[in-house]
């Protein structure tokens, strides 16, 4: 009894210690109510805001932020050197020495220059600060800068130095229109307003911290095996992984699957022995021991617990799999079609990808059938959502929805949630209880020739989000779905909150190695998460690339 006496207070304290820590961050005006409350919390405890608030216990969210403070808070939440030395401004004796330093290292990186007035040079931290100035400010400390339009209803208004910075943080999501669709460009930006300006700089800022780098594959087309430096591949489309991080590697157009162990590149099954005129792999169909099987350009794969390796073989038109030293058909047969039931009499119309859950269901975008099927652990096939052999876009009830060329698959592990990537809409569905709902993309307008949906390039709300022939999906433990945006050139993530950001790549179709969102992917196709290393086949670079990536730091 007396040992409880002593322990008691203490438990007591570890059990309210966390209430207090953030009862003492809160102000007293920001009581839940405020759009912003969470975004202000969130930074006020982080430790960005201790500058820019005085002892009142307000924040004054609706007021007009002045110039220092926000200099000072976008150096707090996106510099890596918070520190300089303010210099060569005539009224540097009425700048607070609180937020000098921070002013000092905007001036330094050359995003702060101050107001000349009569040939001098004035800091004027005191003076409050426009919508499009805070845009320019945080435009030049990103590096982020685009010539094309930016959609405001007022874009005519937003002043000549400020119009590409203004147009490039609304691509990327960080700069936020009212709801009249207006930017207000010479309107004071609010001290709430520049919280969240922050905020969503502090997450491209964090994810731009993230490596994109290469790991193998020579650029050019062929098939060679060996050392990384050495593996050359045919536009691969599809990887995935297995418990001791092996990588098998869907080399579509050389037919074969590839696995990377280590430091080597080996093939797994088929061969790529004929050419045609233009020194193309012919690929073909014949089952039977690993040395002696066809593929017909595989695309995605999965991994089941028992090591079985099962994978799409489109130009097949059917499921395939390697088990041990043979390669057998899982379900189908070479003839395009659409039937379903037992292994040996259904058919599919080049399937682009698989997924799998912990039952051992299989998961198969039908794609020239547009529609979603699954594969029983009897091997029997089912339709799951669409309807078999006719396109379109139409969400409801999963059998009587409409696809075009769904492309990507994944699943949750109880098999509950089934999330499509639907090229032809340009959009991410999610097929859940029965129903087919749009989970990310938009657009209404089709193109002509095509029949598909006019893609297109935009972060932000899921509902709102562009895409632009979406491909493989990965959904990760905490919930976030990770998109391989062929289109684009880049990798996306939908959050669970809805929204829909941009986590690697520049959207310029090249290869180049470096920081997550400065770096280049061209026609990346599919991903695969090992710990925090995202594996992407960079389809057209002919590459296997690595992205840094941890998914908790979305949540």
């Amino acid at each position: 009894m007396k040992v409880l006496r002593k322990i008691l207070p203490l438990l007591i304290m570890l059990v309210l210690l966390p209430i207090l820590s953030l009862t003492a961050y809160a102000y007293s005006d920001i009581d839940g109510s405020h759009w912003a409350n969470e975004m202000i919390t969130q930074m006020q405890q982080s430790g960005v805001l201790t500058e820019i608030t005085d002892d009142s216990g307000n924040f004054y969210p609706n007021a007009a932020i002045t110039r220092g403070d926000f200099i000072t808070l976008i150096i707090k939440t996106c510099a890596a050197d918070a520190n300089g030395d303010l210099s060569g401004m005539e009224d540097l004796a009425l700048v607070s020495e609180e937020i000098k330093p921070y002013l000092g290292a905007a001036q330094n990186l050359g995003i702060f220059k101050g107001t000349i007035k009569d040939g001098k040079v004035y800091a004027e931290a005191d003076s409050k600060i426009f919508r499009q100035d805070a845009a320019t400010i945080l435009g030049r400390l990103l590096k982020l800068s685009s010539t094309e339009a930016n959609g405001f209803t007022d874009q005519a208004d937003v002043s000549v130095y400020a119009k590409t910075y203004v147009t490039a943080l609304t691509a990327k999501s960080i700069i936020k229109g009212y709801s009249d669709n207006s930017f207000k460009p010479k309107a004071h930006i609010t001290r709430a307003e520049a919280v969240s300006l922050a905020k969503y700089a502090k997450t491209y800022c964090d994810l731009n911290k993230n490596q994109l780098t290469t790991l193998c594959g020579l650029g050019s087309v062929n098939a060679l095996d060996g050392t990384l430096a050495k593996a050359a591949f045919g536009q691969p489309q599809g990887l995935t992984a297995d418990k001791a991080g092996n990588i098998y590697i869907f080399d579509t157009d050389n037919s074969l699957v590839r696995k990377i162990s280590g430091e080597k590149v080996s093939t797994v099954a088929g061969l790529a022995k004929y050419r045609d005129a233009y020194g193309d792999v012919i690929g073909s169909y014949v089952d039977g021991h690993i040395s002696a099987a066809y593929l017909h350009k595989p695309t995605d794969g999965v991994i089941l617990t028992n090591g079985d390796l099962l994978f799409a073989d489109q130009a097949a038109n059917a499921i395939r799999c390697i088990s041990g030293s043979a390669v057998y058909t899982y379900s189908g047969d070479e003839m395009p079609g659409y039937a379903e039931g037992a292994a040996e009499k259904a058919r599919y119309n080049s399937p682009s990808s698989v997924a799998v859950d912990d039952k051992g269901n299989l998961y198969v975008a039908d794609t020239l059938n547009h529609c979603i099927r699954v594969i029983d652990k009897n091997r029997n096939s089912s339709l799951l959502a669409g309807t078999p052999q006719k396109s379109g876009f139409a969400d409801g009830n999963a059998k009587e929805t409409l696809f075009n060329e769904p492309t990507g698959i994944a699943v949750s592990a109880d098999g509950s949630t089934v999330f499509v990537s639907d090229s032809g809409n340009q959009r991410i569905r999610m097929i859940k209880d029965g129903k087919v709902i749009t989970y990310a993309g938009s657009g209404a307008e089709k193109d002509s020739v095509s029949g598909y949906i006019i893609g297109g390039y935009y972060d932000g709300a899921a509902a709102k989000a562009q895409f632009l022939f979406p491909r493989g999906l990965y959904l990760t433990a905490n919930g976030l779905l990770l998109v391989a945006d062929r289109g684009n050139n880049v990798i996306r993530a939908i959050t669970t909150d809805g929204k829909a950001m941009t986590i690697a790549g520049n959207g310029d179709a090249d290869c180049i190695s470096g920081a997550a969102l400065s770096a280049s992917l061209n026609g990346p196709t599919d991903i695969s998460l090992v710990g925090e290393k995202l594996y992407i086949t960079d389809t057209n670079n002919n590459a296997i690339r690595i992205l840094t990536f941890n998914p908790d730091m979305l949540k």
